[in-house]
């Protein structure tokens, strides 16, 4: 298959992958808040998501030979066991055994993402990865306005979790076909890929991750924070907090190929006015001001996105295929940790959840501006330099960190030693004097 032909199959494969998504995972939160979970149940439900992103992708980062040996064979696997957990994920009321089925999820998605990064890092140059993402982004968006539109209506006429069933159900045979479609590609160029076996420019890397990081991390706690509030605290149904993510992909489909022929410095301006955002959503309580947000988040956010993706396609060159792609799922298995972890502890606070998440937007923004020379505002050397400095700071760190947590536990470890000797020494005291006196 030629590479003209692998972009095609990709787009459109995105797009059933979209409308499978749209139908299950696009309505999986307002499923858990008619469920009565707040933004602390919702948080704990994605926990387990971002553990395990985290250690796939870490796992094979360190390893990347973990992925490239029967690529396509791990690739159909995970990519077909996602789409058939969803079936008794509709059907299940106890909480727990919900957690577990969607972290079971969670593994098969994680894999599958990392898959299909590869298949796209380790086919395509920079400026066709910038295009193919851009056009998987906008069929994706299209294909999700139609699922979207379908769950939004099935919510509004179907009484009941059936609906949710039907719905996830109807989710996964769709999803099944872009399992076959993928089945079709002829991936025998990214068998057995090497992978350089130095990492460089280590500053820049860590610099880029730590924006994606914030970016990612904001997005989840806007999306775990945001629907909650819509069924809980503005008394919204369930149809029309699904509507919410129609109108929001809807947006996506002009967005995408709006960002994607701008210069990447450009990207800044989505990223400011998707940091706004948040902060908004608490002024007015009406559907038509909550769908105008929805919108400009949507569209916004694809812009901003997109930097994270121009970057790590960027530095695909100095990690290789496998190791960008390893580590884009750490470190968005990273940020859905960090948002869960954030959600457990502000569990209604929605207020608080959202100003945070301003912050995080705002931070990911001041990165762009210093220590990303791509797209800073500082001469290119100066935001090297302030990302070489800000990746040894956070380097050194780590290592006194780990230097102190282990003299620390060697200390404690020679106390609890000393103190059983001192206890030994008594009882047998204790038991000579007793033998004295008998």
């Amino acid at each position: 298959m030629s590479i003209r032909s692998l972009k095609w199959v990709l787009i459109v494969e995105m797009a059933l992958s979209s409308l499978y998504i749209a139908m299950t995972r696009g309505v999986f939160l307002v499923y858990l808040a008619e469920k009565g979970l707040d933004l602390a149940g919702v948080a704990l439900v994605s926990l387990g998501s971002g553990v395990l992103s985290t250690v796939i992708g870490v796992a094979t980062f360190k390893r990347p030979e973990l992925l490239s040996r029967k690529f396509k064979l791990k690739l159909i696997s995970a990519h077909g066991l996602e789409r058939l957990t969803w079936i008794p994920l509709g059907l299940i009321d106890d909480i727990l055994l919900l957690t577990v089925v969607y972290a079971i999820y969670s593994v098969f998605q994680a894999i599958t993402s990392l898959s299909m990064n590869l298949v796209i890092f380790g086919s395509f140059n920079e400026e066709e990865v910038r295009d193919v993402v851009a056009k998987r982004v906008a069929s994706g968006a299209a294909a999700s306005i139609i699922g979207l539109g379908l769950a939004t209506a099935l919510l509004g006429f179907l009484e009941g979790y059936g609906k949710y069933h039907a719905l996830f159900l109807l989710g996964s045979g769709v999803g099944l076909l872009s399992t076959a479609l993928t089945m079709t590609q002829n991936l025998s160029h990214l068998e057995g890929l090497r992978f350089p076996c130095v990492v460089e420019e280590r500053g820049r890397i860590f610099a880029a991750s730590t924006f994606q990081l914030a970016l990612s991390a904001s997005g989840a706690l806007f999306s775990m924070a945001w629907t909650p509030f819509l069924i809980h605290s503005l008394g919204y149904p369930a149809y029309l907090a699904a509507a919410m993510g129609l109108v929001g992909t809807a947006s996506s489909v002009f967005g995408a190929p709006f960002w994607r022929h701008l210069h990447p410095r450009k990207y800044r301006i989505a990223l400011l006015l998707n940091a706004v955002i948040p902060i908004l959503v608490i002024l007015s309580s009406a559907p038509w001001f909550q769908l105008s947000l929805s919108a400009m988040a949507a569209f916004s956010f694809s812009g901003a996105s997109l930097l994270g993706t121009y970057l790590f396609a960027r530095y695909n060159r100095w990690l290789g295929a496998i190791r960008s792609s390893a580590l884009a799922l750490a470190v968005g298995g990273l940020a859905q940790l960090v948002a869960s972890g954030l959600g457990l502890l502000l569990d209604s606070l929605f207020s608080e959840a959202f100003a945070i998440t301003t912050a995080l937007k705002f931070t990911a923004l001041a990165m762009t501006a210093l220590v990303i020379p791509e797209v800073a505002i500082v001469p290119p050397h100066i935001a090297r330099a302030y990302a070489n400095a800000a990746y040894g700071v956070t380097l050194m760190g780590y290592r006194v960190s780990v230097a102190i947590t282990k003299e620390t536990l060697i200390t404690v470890l020679r106390i609890l030693a000393f103190t059983f000797t001192l206890l030994t020494l008594y009882v047998i005291y204790r038991t000579l004097s007793l033998l004295l006196i008998w």
